[in-house]
């Protein structure tokens, strides 16, 4: 079993930043595979996996564009699958993964949380037990599409960075609650700390 990494709280705490009309961005966990050696990602996806298309559209316009000023290319998963809630078969993403010649992708998933769904704890200790077992990207397009449509007014970000030789998660990290209003205007200051830490974990 790989053993799980969490880096410290007191790093998250201090790269937290605090965008427009106050929206804080942070995350909570922080995870790296231990396994050593460097990575230099020449394409990369980027999925936003959420029911709410403007969020979708800005979290991965957001990052290509980030990537861009890295001189990675960066492909938004609407190029492949323009509505994320019918998916008719997620076997084709996976190929046309492999076709586009994309050596990893970047996740970002949007898990409901209330009534009906999770707790907030509950879907904290999940989080943390998926980082036990060695995570796949096949296995998480697989059990997360079609997106539901639950018009939630809590969400928790979960992000990932993925290797696709592997399909291996080799870094991820959660966010706090947010409401929709939050993350459709909060998206740029979002994927700007995702980024400043990836940087920092030299992994970008």
């Amino acid at each position: 079993m790989r053993q799980r990494r969490y880096l410290p709280v007191l790093l998250v705490a201090t790269i937290a930043l605090v965008g427009a009309g106050g929206f804080r961005v942070k995350l909570d966990d922080l995870w790296r595979d231990p396994t050593p050696g460097a990575r230099e990602f020449e394409k990369l996806l980027v999925i936003a996996i959420t029911e709410d298309r403007d969020v979708r559209r800005n979290f991965e316009n957001r990052f290509v564009s980030h990537l861009r000023g890295l001189e990675i290319e960066g492909v938004t998963s609407r190029s492949m699958a323009p509505d994320l809630t019918r998916i008719e078969d997620e076997d084709d993403i996976v190929e046309r993964i492999r076709a586009d010649g994309i050596d990893g992708a970047i996740s970002v998933r949007a898990v409901s949380l209330g009534k009906n769904d999770p707790s907030y704890a509950e879907w904290v200790a999940a989080w943390r037990a998926a980082n036990e077992q060695p995570g796949d990207l096949r296995e998480l397009i697989d059990d997360s599409l079609p997106v539901a449509e639950t018009g939630a007014k809590l969400y928790g970000i979960e992000i990932a960075l993925w290797e696709t030789g592997g399909w291996r998660r080799i870094w991820a990290g959660r966010s706090t609650g947010y409401k929709p209003k939050q993350l459709r205007k909060g998206a740029g200051d979002f994927v700007q700390y995702v980024m400043h830490v990836l940087k920092s974990e030299n992994l970008l």
